[in-house]
């Protein structure tokens, strides 16, 4: 019985703060294991995966341990299985990365796609990805689109800015100024230094825009200072 601790529900939304504290992750990680050795049937398949999810993020992170890939595999295995979409979306990375095992492209795409049927944007954008390049798969753009299109509507920045360079480049797409300028200023909106580095080039270059040189400065020095090397570099050019 557990009637003298918090619900998984309560406990799971204090989790982040409470790893910030190294003193307070030992005991989380102590009462996530404690807890899932010794779950009643009481407690739902649900609640069960995301005290999985909690655990594998702080093996993971290392929040208050040392960083363990391995654990943090079999934790989000488990809650994946579960039909957790975040343990879903994490596998997939980790298998993607080769985060402590084997880089496999198959294992990435099997996870990164039951996340994306649940609707996770950082999944479909993923996946949008893998296919754009060729990760593993036969390179399709058709299907990088079909991925980039929905996620990119809901506002999701980086599906925005792969979509405008599709668009903007010819590479995949018809090349159509038009779009590439509005998927390129909607992740620029929230700050994309990629997005924010292709509208300075649309600007300084009068790609289906007006020449502006002041505007072109402006979104090239945002995304400079967010650390985007092509925008440094044509700063650099420019003062030269």
């Amino acid at each position: 019985m557990f009637t003298s601790l918090p619900t998984l529900g309560e406990f799971s939304t204090k989790v982040s703060k409470a790893t910030q504290h190294s003193h307070c992750a030992f005991w989380v990680v102590l009462f996530l294991s404690t807890l899932l050795s010794s779950l009643s049937f009481s407690v739902s398949e649900q609640q069960h995966a995301e005290a999985e999810y909690n655990l594998g993020v702080m093996y993971l992170n290392g929040d208050g341990m040392d960083q363990d890939y391995d654990e943090a595999a079999k934790s989000f295995k488990r809650a994946a299985d579960k039909g957790h979409v975040l343990a879903q979306k994490n596998l997939g990375a980790m298998y993607f990365n080769g985060d402590g095992m084997d880089q496999d492209y198959e294992k990435a795409i099997e996870y990164y796609t039951l996340a994306a049927r649940q609707g996770n944007d950082g999944a479909q954008t993923a996946l949008g990805s893998i296919y754009a390049r060729g990760d593993g798969v036969d390179q399709d753009y058709e299907k990088a689109i079909e991925y980039y299109t929905p996620v990119a509507g809901q506002g999701n920045p980086i599906a925005q800015n792969n979509l405008g360079w599709m668009y903007y480049s010819g590479e995949g797409a018809d090349q159509d100024y038009s779009k590439a300028f509005e998927y390129f200023t909607s992740a620029a909106e929230q700050e994309h230094p990629g997005a924010q580095c292709h509208l300075g080039l649309m600007y300084l270059e009068g790609d289906g825009v007006d020449r502006d040189r002041n505007k072109a400065v402006e979104y090239l020095t945002s995304a400079a200072e967010q650390g985007s090397v092509e925008a440094q570099d044509v700063l650099m050019n420019l003062e030269h």
